[in-house]
């Protein structure tokens, strides 16, 4: 029998490496030296790495490459609390090179890796763990990951856990999109997301999703804070501008991080909302590693 997890992260961990560049366009032909490189959890896996910071017990079942993007990835993990015992060898790890410009303008050249399979889908850790979370870069089409996060949503869904799904920025292709949101209990989207999800403008994408059924939907807006739609209504949950910006990469699963901690602590699901909102600006401010405690978050203001 496996220890309870509060949450169980399905597919995608995905090595970051970060490389600074003047300017964008880089042309073909060119030669760009960075000054620095970074390398660090990104996606689902630096959701991980937050919301253990934040105080949730967090696994990940993933199957990554015998190479050193995994070994920098998993040791980067368990330095953080994040149980990575389910992570297997035997694929190739998902890489993400994040080149960002002087005006913090950012670009992705990135490797999906072979991902987790069908087999690779624990039941009984799945309904051992309160709450599961997967995005959608591997939904895109019919390949084994496909099946594995379907199956993995299936068994949670069914017994009454938690799903947490952000579709990203490739939602618009998702293969069986509507399924993956009825297995769900909380979608986050951003604008863009939301709008491509709906096919029209984003205050009648809003009124779209409060019509829907049985699950939630968090809208990320940027400077203009997130919408919460529970059970129907509709609710602003207020911004948070940070005081400087370090890179915008990451914001999305910083503020996914801290909402589904904020849910899981027991917290009302706009005081999450907010609280996510906080997250986020940190995470541009300040970048990944300066991840407050949760009590350290509780105790910064917002408009509660």
């Amino acid at each position: 029998m496996h220890q309870g997890y509060d949450l169980l992260i399905i597919g995608d961990s995905v090595l970051d490496i970060y490389l600074n560049v003047n300017r964008f366009p880089i042309n073909a032909g060119s030669t760009v030296i960075s000054p620095n490189m970074v390398t660090l959890p990104g996606g689902p896996a630096g959701l991980a790495l937050i919301a253990s910071r934040l105080g949730l017990r967090v696994a990940i079942l993933d199957r990554v490459g015998d190479d050193p993007f995994a070994f920098a990835l998993i040791n980067e993990l368990k330095a953080n609390g994040v149980e990575t015992r389910f992570i297997r060898g035997g694929g190739k790890t998902a890489i993400s090179i994040n080149l960002v410009d002087s005006a913090k303008e950012h670009s992705f050249v990135g490797y999906l890796g072979d991902g987790l399979t069908e087999d690779d889908i624990d039941g009984s850790l799945v309904m051992s763990s309160k709450a599961i979370f997967f995005e959608g870069y591997n939904l895109t089409e019919r390949r084994k990951a496909y099946y594995g996060i379907l199956k993995a949503a299936k068994i949670a869904s069914s017994n009454s856990r938690m799903v947490f799904f952000d579709p990203g920025p490739l939602v618009g292709k998702i293969v069986a999109l509507d399924e993956f949101i009825a297995m769900s209990s909380t979608v986050f989207l951003n604008e863009q997301e939301a709008v491509s999800y709906t096919g029209l403008p984003i205050d009648a994408a809003i009124e779209r999703m409060a019509g829907l059924a049985g699950r939630d939907f968090v809208v990320k807006l940027g400077e203009r804070g997130a919408v919460l739609i529970e059970e129907g209504r509709i609710e602003a949950c207020a911004a948070f501008r940070p005081s400087y910006i370090e890179s915008t990469i990451g914001a999305g699963d910083a503020f996914d991080a801290a909402y589904i901690a904020g849910v899981m602590h027991g917290q009302s699901k706009r005081r999450a909302c907010e609280l996510a909102n906080l997250m986020a600006s940190i995470r541009i401010s300040e970048g990944l590693l300066s991840t407050p405690s949760w009590d350290m978050l509780l105790s910064m203001k917002t408009s509660d």
